[in-house]
């Protein structure tokens, strides 16, 4: 007779024998053959041989595991529950293996392990593999690179279409543009444009010609004394006051005016080149006042008629007293100091 679903075992037909049966062959053969059946069904304690077909335990608990051991009853495996084993140690469940179905393939984490607390997730390499950790992991590229230079990356990124060199003059050419620009505005769009904003008047051709010739930092309120005190405070610009331009007009430039002919009363300048022609009627030529040494006159007669030198308030001669110069005669007054006053060569 073989097992049933359970296990268990019943004796062929015809037994058990009774007190004073017959042993025959027709009931003892079959039974022992039966018998020895079973037990070549049977594991041996010692080893010997194995299982055929899946070995079924029961399920067991965390106190009395279904896989024990002899000695520690309460170490062992049981069944938790659907799809969930546990390992038990001295009835404390310290090790829990499940599907972990719910997590995407290769990421799942089928082995956890009892903290006292909760069940913690044992990864391959770390017992602290947490889920933050394996969320990471999962979000790196298979064969990503760590150590790539940043030259590598550079070529491994513009290897791709659409994705040319941004080089820095590019980056600060287009940090230049305003949003929204217009390549194709006309000049004059671009002034109406610029001119509709407040503080931005026409600033024309004639303008930029004006402030060109306007020196830097230039200023438009400095008063005279300010302005002279400014030029007078470089080198070689001393001033120039109105008595040395009185007597700088005095002074002979080393030539002499052109010559220039004269029938009447004259006051002349310095570096005259005179010449008196009046046939009838006498008449003065005055010299010139306030002189300076080296300061020179010419006369020449040409007419009839006398003319008078007037001294002007300048000795002539070392006197203090006019010259004349009668017809045909020429004279070249220079003058000395003021006690020889204008000297006649």
């Amino acid at each position: 007779m073989p097992r049933d679903s359970a296990g268990n075992y019943t004796l062929p037909a015809g037994n058990p024998v009774v007190a004073g049966a017959v042993i025959e062959t027709s009931w003892a053969n079959p039974t022992m053959a039966d018998i020895g059946n079973v037990l070549q069904d049977s594991l041996s304690r010692n080893g010997d041989g194995g299982m055929l077909v899946a070995f079924q335990n029961v399920d067991g608990t965390q106190a009395a595991p279904g896989i024990t051991f002899t000695n520690e009853l309460g170490t062992g495996f049981f069944r938790f529950g659907t799809a969930d084993m546990r390992m038990t140690i001295q009835g404390t469940a310290v090790v829990r293996y499940r599907p972990d179905l719910s997590t995407p393939a290769g990421s799942r984490v089928p082995l956890q392990i009892y903290n006292g607390t909760d069940w913690v997730d044992v990864g391959v390499a770390s017992e602290n593999f947490t889920p933050a950790d394996q969320a990471k992991l999962a979000g790196i590229e298979a064969l990503a690179q760590v150590n790539r230079t940043p030259a590598e990356v550079k070529v491994a990124y513009e290897s791709n279409a659409n994705t040319n060199a941004f080089t820095d003059a590019e980056e600060t050419k287009l940090a230049s543009v305003t949003a929204g620009a217009e390549p194709d505005q006309t000049p004059a769009e671009i002034k109406v444009a610029y001119e509709s904003n407040a503080n931005t008047n026409a600033f024309t051709d004639a303008d930029v010609t004006k402030l060109t010739g306007i020196e830097a930092l230039a200023e438009v309120n400095r008063t005279p004394a300010e302005v002279k005190t400014a030029y007078e405070s470089n080198a070689d610009t001393n001033a120039f006051t109105d008595a040395e331009q009185t007597k700088l007009a005095g002074l002979s430039s080393g030539s002499y005016n052109p010559w220039a002919v004269k029938t009447t009363t004259y006051t002349a300048v310095t570096g005259d080149q005179l010449i008196c022609n009046n046939a009838v009627t006498a008449f003065t030529v005055t010299l010139p006042a306030s002189p300076s040494a080296g300061n020179t006159v010419i006369l020449s007669n040409a007419g009839a008629a006398l003319v008078t030198v007037g001294r002007n308030g300048s000795n002539i001669n070392s006197a203090a007293s006019d010259g004349s110069l009668p017809n045909g005669n020429s004279t070249q007054l220079v003058y000395v100091d003021a006690t020889i006053g204008w000297k006649e060569l």
